[in-house]
């Protein structure tokens, strides 16, 4: 599965990094999870949109979604540099359409607690967004998002002749 990729993945590179440069994050577990469910969230709004669509333009349609929400991410970071409040709002609006996005950069914001300096620095400005604290209401949003999309892949499913 695709979770079980992304577990393995994210320890391995938890340890590469520990082992080279002597670092791990201190809330990696939290981390990690936010991370897998991020792609949880990618997988369920693919099997939404594999009823409508070929493989082929799923494919094409489920990225073009997860390059929105980072887009999003990206409009916040520049909103936020910029003083901005309508950037800012434009972004907490696609976080809320693309709750993988949410979920990423609050894995984000988990690896740079407690860190300071360079360390904090670097991790904070991720390449498609910075870190933000999701807290209770990242978890929250996204179990109604898939709750939704789900149902709506049920639906789906059951009114379309196999």
């Amino acid at each position: 599965s695709s979770d079980l990729y992304v577990a393995i993945v994210f320890t391995a590179s938890i340890a590469i990094t520990d082992m080279t440069l002597d670092w791990a994050p201190q809330h990696a577990l939290a981390a990690g999870l936010e991370i897998s469910a991020a792609i949880a969230v990618v997988a369920v709004v693919s099997m939404l949109s594999s009823v409508y669509l070929s493989g082929v333009a799923n494919g094409i349609g489920v990225f073009m979604l997860f390059g929105a929400g980072l887009f999003g991410g990206l409009l916040g970071e520049i909103g936020d540099a910029l003083n901005s409040p309508k950037l800012v709002h434009t972004a907490t609006v696609i976080r809320y359409v693309t709750p993988f996005e949410w979920l990423y950069q609050s894995s984000l914001g988990r690896l740079i607690q407690g860190e300071g300096g360079f360390t904090r620095a670097a991790l904070k400005l991720g390449p498609f967004g910075g870190s933000v604290h999701g807290g209770v209401a990242v978890w929250l949003w996204s179990a109604v998002y898939v709750l939704m999309v789900s149902g709506a892949t049920v639906l789906a499913f059951s009114r379309r002749d196999l």
